[in-house]
């Protein structure tokens, strides 16, 4: 699958469709209304103080990665009032990269709708998945062209996870493991099942915490410990001192619940 995968995505990239109705330099600029693009002064917006969308260092330190390499490429939405009701994060990372201005575009919307325009914006942004193949295949690529994908904005781990994905995987040498292995607190693999996959590791885990009467309490680790045991009957020895995690750390057990229905991954 991986490589007819691989096959069409190049002959896409060597003979890309041609669009006759896309036309850059016949088109019309738009420079009225609310999608009109002006460069402000950085602090004449400001971020919505009720915004429900939270943005932690880490993903402050992504989009400032991403402004920094590909700079502002959309601007964010502010209101009449300079109120930010889309790309808070975005003010947020730029500002503390000591930016002087920002691309804005002023919408017309007000009140609830303005408000109503900023949940669906974040909400939308959340419902489409990734297609892990198709992904590992480009993150590969650009791997192989000396890119920087850490500017993609994933952790280290997904980045592996991603590569694992399709062919690109046998490029990530052990030595990039460990490294990411001793980067502590940032290790924390993500997995994808399927339905019927989550339902045989949670029959698993039960079985194992009936005959076992000092099983870990969370899943993740109950699940470990089964690994554990299964490597251990075919001679593979593990030392969880070598792991790069502190002893007893569990974790905090993603995915556990089973709120998604159908076959896809997660």
């Amino acid at each position: 699958m991986a490589k007819r995968a691989k096959a069409g995505l190049d002959d896409l990239l060597e003979h890309p469709p041609e669009n006759p109705a896309f036309d850059i330099k016949g088109a019309p600029a738009i420079t009225k209304g609310e999608l009109a693009v002006r460069s402000v002064p950085i602090d004449s917006v400001t971020p919505d103080p009720a915004n429900a969308r939270l943005h932690k260092d880490k993903d402050l330190t992504a989009t400032g990665g991403s402004l920094k390499r590909f700079r502002q490429q959309t601007p964010i939405v502010v209101d009449k009032n300079g109120i930010i009701r889309k790309g808070n994060g975005t003010w947020l990372a730029a500002k503390a990269a000591g930016w002087k201005k920002i691309a804005v575009t002023v919408t017309e919307l007000e009140g609830s709708e303005a408000t109503a325009y900023a949940i669906a914006d974040n909400r939308t942004a959340e419902l489409s998945s990734w297609d892990y193949e198709a992904l590992g295949l480009q993150v590969g690529a650009l791997q192989q062209e000396n890119f920087d994908i850490d500017v993609l904005g994933f952790d280290p781990d997904d980045l592996l996870n991603i590569l694992g994905a399709s062919d690109f995987g046998g490029n990530v040498e052990a030595g990039d493991i460990e490294d990411f292995k001793n980067r502590k607190g940032s290790f924390s693999p993500t997995m994808h099942f399927t339905q019927v996959q989550k339902e045989i590791l949670k029959q698993a885990i039960g079985w194992w915490r009936e005959n076992n009467e000092d099983a870990p309490t969370k899943d993740g680790a109950c699940l470990a410990a089964i690994c554990l045991e299964f490597l251990s009957d075919r001679g593979v020895e593990i030392d969880p001192a070598d792991l790069g995690v502190e002893d007893g750390d569990e974790g905090d057990d993603e995915g556990d619940d089973d709120d998604d229905e159908g076959g896809e991954d997660e």
